[in-house]
């Protein structure tokens, strides 16, 4: 009979199942006391009673095995991987919340939730117009022919835009002057009309901005002042 044994026992230094034919352990190379074949070694392992481990089933979910040993694989949070985008640091605390959150549920702090931002579309488009503006001078300018044709050019060559966004004025046919206010950088919108020129409907409009002191844009002979004046104040609302 063979002198060494054929059995397996736990190992004294790291406690796993070692077969008691080898000097060290397999698992923690560390030796098994009294080497294989010794009186003493043969005793213990005749003393020990090896039970097998109860077979694991096969269809753990999320658990894979890995040499009949359960490996558990952490995950981090999808926060921490970056890779949802649904989620976004909060600007006081740092913690990830919903984009559409309007409070921050780890500090409380308010949000401002933006929407897509629209594109851009001209919302008005319009001329100083002669004869509203000025009825009497209307007519001399065309008895006096060359004033009425500087004063036709100079009507022509200014244009005042509106758009969701800002308001820009155009002066020059041959060189071109723009000038633009963005709507969130309005500080006053200014309307002026005589008594004739309310009978008319036409007037004159001037937008003044936080940058500047004085007023950067400013057309008179406009036709219906008042709704100009109020679109920009509706689109500096919701800005």
């Amino acid at each position: 009979m063979p002198d060494h044994p054929t059995s397996f026992a736990p190992c004294p230094h790291c406690g796993k199942m070692a077969w008691q034919g080898q000097e060290k352990c397999e698992h923690c190379h560390q030796p098994l006391g009294g080497g294989p074949g010794t009186p003493a070694r043969r005793a213990a392992v005749a003393n020990i009673s090896i039970e097998e481990p109860p077979p694991q089933p096969d269809d753990s979910p999320g658990e894979p095995r890995v040499g009949g040993e359960t490996v558990i694989i952490s995950q981090a949070p999808p926060q921490e991987r970056g890779g949802n985008p649904r989620l976004t640091p909060c600007e006081d605390c740092g913690n990830p919340i919903s984009k559409r959150a309007r409070v921050c549920p780890h500090c409380g702090a308010p949000r401002t939730v933006r929407g897509p931002r629209e594109e851009e579309a001209v919302l008005h488009e319009s001329r100083p117009v002669m004869f509203r503006n000025h009825p009497f001078l209307f007519f001399i300018a065309w008895i006096l022919f060359p004033a009425g044709i500087l004063w036709w050019l100079s009507c022509l060559a200014a244009k005042i835009t509106i758009s969701n966004r800002r308001t820009i004025l155009r002066k020059g046919l041959l060189s071109k002057n723009t000038t633009e206010v963005r709507h969130n950088d309005v500080r006053n919108v200014q309307v002026k009309q005589r008594p004739l020129q309310r009978i008319l409907g036409v007037g004159s409009v001037a937008v003044s901005s936080a940058g500047q002191a004085g007023l950067e844009i400013q057309v008179s002979g406009i036709r219906n002042p008042q709704d100009l004046a109020e679109m920009i104040n509706q689109h500096r609302e919701n800005v």
